[in-house]
């Protein structure tokens, strides 16, 4: 598990990475989506027609698997596999996300009623649209490929849940086992949920942006609120979007049992 969640902090920093580089730019252009969609569907393809040669050997292995599976379908799709999950709104929308606070737990996971349900549409309405300008100097080709690598690094992060589940479901089989047979969905999302672990990974990510948007006199200001607006990606989408195919996954490991 400890070697996973490296492997998980690579993806971490190069989506916080991306995030700020792709702000670097300083806009966008009016084909940024119509153009991120062509580079994520070709270059970034998950191999429908290529196959294997075409990318990693375990997002090939990973999506044949939840291809085959039926607990797990709704989290492949031909155009982004992961980011179309639909999430529930589960925090409230006047909880704190970043400080303790009465009746609250520091960092509460989940989706505020008023966040996009998918997070292709955060990506579109919160990250980019919303935040940066048009600008017609900009070359949408350099725009749309960052776009397209940080939306599939961002599902590779999500897909990686199949990974953990595993890990976690043979360090605890026993009891992993007994809760599926007994259909048990909630018991087996807190044999899985880690909360502190949560809350390291959340105030990690938020230290990174802090140090990372550091400038120096006249150099470049990154926009207002990108601090919250990199927290809500991992605290609202990434953690509990994996979450749910790790449980969904340990389903899928009754065969095991």
């Amino acid at each position: 598990l400890d070697q996973a969640r490296v492997k998980l902090q690579q993806i971490e920093d190069s989506i916080i990475h991306g995030v700020l580089a792709r702000y670097a730019l300083g806009g966008v252009t009016t084909l940024d989506a119509q153009q991120t969609d062509y580079y994520f569907g070709v270059i970034f393809d998950y191999g429908k027609n290529g196959g294997v040669q075409n990318y990693g050997l375990r997002d090939f292995e990973t999506r044949r698997y939840l291809e085959q599976d039926n607990n797990l379908k709704n989290f492949t799709s031909d155009s982004y596999p992961g980011l179309q999950y639909q999430l529930p709104a589960t925090v409230p929308q006047n909880a704190a996300l970043d400080h303790p606070a009465p009746g609250q737990q520091i960092f509460p996971i989940g989706r505020q009623p008023n966040d996009p349900a998918q997070l292709i549409e955060y990506y579109n309405q919160k990250v980019l649209s919303a935040t940066l300008p048009v600008d017609h100097n900009l070359d949408n080709m350099v725009t749309s490929y960052y776009n397209a690598a940080l939306l599939k690094l961002s599902s590779n992060r999500i897909l990686y849940g199949v990974e953990l589940a595993k890990i976690k479901f043979l360090d605890q089989k026993q009891d992993y086992c007994q809760a599926v047979k007994r259909n048990d969905v909630d018991f087996v999302r807190i044999l899985l949920k880690d909360h502190a672990q949560e809350e390291h990974v959340l105030q990690r990510v938020l230290n990174k942006v802090d140090a990372w948007t550091k400038t120096q006199q006249d150099g470049l200001a990154y926009p207002a609120h990108t601090r919250d607006i990199v927290l809500k990606l991992f605290q609202a989408y990434l953690l509990p979007i994996t979450l749910q195919l790790e449980v969904q996954s340990v389903f899928s490991f009754e065969k095991y049992c």
